[in-house]
């Protein structure tokens, strides 16, 4: 299934306050494909209707601001005394008119028609009321935070009459700066109906000519990302490993070096030579242990500080508050992984000391 969809900014006047917001017309299908969480008491734009009514996202608020001071929320830190869902506004859809009518000059934005030289003096308003908002408040940063949006059918016919004998913002013009009696979408979604059908259609509209982007490749993206910093995090892990064995193996040679005699005195008692190696494998085994449940601690305080952080300054950039988390199972086998390497550290060492001659342990000073 494919859906047609069109954005342009506009202006929303309410009041004082005036916004700067990017409207995005669809059908919808599309927007029952996104997903979109919604607050309660809110729904999808009427399919077809007479008169828009944009579903704004829970961050266009901050794109307000006031027409007098040019302050809005980033400069204050306060958002517009405005109810997205009950208050009647005005939209502007000829943002650059309105721009030449408040500055008296020409403004020129990406969606503004260099081409029409024949503008009206005073832009349009189109009383508008919001169907709904996106769930969440301005901290909670989603990927429809600044966007409104709008059934595409009824976004066109708006702009058909609001702009008759005029190019669209957007849309594109003869060389001699006329319109096209056509209607030239931005963009398109297409959903596919199975997952690994995803790759074989977005080549198919390749070969079409189009630009095409998708979450699988975002993914796929996202994947060689994690795959670079889990091989530099793993080349780091192997030399600390080899550097910590490398330090059992030194540990356990010394206590063989510092216990001969001990050593020998056990076999001249009859201690089995298996009994010897055992001995210093279960030491070399407890220091692992001793080191895993040392390197455990450490994990779990700094993903407890990296939580701490990202929960008391990433709210506002739309982070979790637990973006680090260590599964039981995994500190269990960490646990178990520090024993085997130090049983691996200390097998040479215990070898060593099986192999010691029981006088020359004894006499050796």
């Amino acid at each position: 299934m494919a859906a047609p969809t069109y954005d342009m900014f506009v202006y929303v006047l309410k009041g004082k306050y005036i916004g700067y917001v990017e409207l995005v017309g669809t059908t919808h299908e599309a927007l029952e494909m996104m997903n979109i969480p919604l607050k309660e008491g809110s729904t999808l734009p009427q399919e077809g209707g007479s008169k828009l009514e944009p579903l704004f996202g829970n961050g266009v608020l901050t794109q307000f601001y006031e027409k007098n001071t040019g302050k809005g929320y980033w400069e204050t830190g306060e958002l517009a005394d405005i109810d997205l869902m009950k208050d009647s506004m005005f939209l502007i859809l000829d943002t650059r008119t309105y721009d030449e009518s408040r500055q008296g000059g020409a403004a020129s934005y990406g969606n503004a028609d260099s081409g029409a030289a024949d503008t009206p003096k005073a832009a349009k308003k189109t009383v508008i009321r919001g169907c709904g908002q996106v769930e969440g408040d301005v901290n909670a940063y989603t990927a429809y935070y600044y966007n409104a949006y709008c059934d595409i059918t009824t976004l066109r016919n708006v702009l058909k009459k609001e702009f008759s004998g005029r190019v669209i913002p957007g849309q594109p013009a003869t060389k001699t700066g006329k319109p096209y009696k056509f209607f030239a979408y931005s963009s398109a979604k297409v959903k596919v109906d199975d997952i690994d059908n995803v790759e074989a259609v977005s080549s198919q509209l390749r070969d079409m000519g189009f630009n095409v982007n998708s979450n699988i490749e975002y993914m796929d993206s996202m994947k060689k990302q994690f795959a670079i910093v889990q091989a530099v995090l793993g080349g780091i892990g192997a030399v600390s490993l080899l550097v910590a064995a490398i330090g059992i193996a030194n540990t356990m040679m010394m206590s063989i070096y510092e216990r001969t005699k001990e050593i020998g005195v056990f076999k001249v008692l009859g201690c089995s030579l298996r009994n010897i190696k055992q001995m210093f494998l279960l030491e070399a085994a407890f220091i692992g242990f001793i080191g895993g449940v040392i390197g455990n601690l450490l994990s779990f305080a700094i993903s407890g500080v990296i939580n701490f952080i990202v929960g008391s300054a990433g709210q506002s950039m739309g982070l979790a508050s637990g973006i680090s988390y260590i599964p039981i199972w995994l500190a269990l086998v960490s646990m178990l992984f520090a024993v085997l390497v130090g049983m691996a550290a200390g097998y040479f060492p215990a070898v060593r000391a099986m192999k010691l001659s029981p006088l020359a342990a004894i006499r050796n000073e």
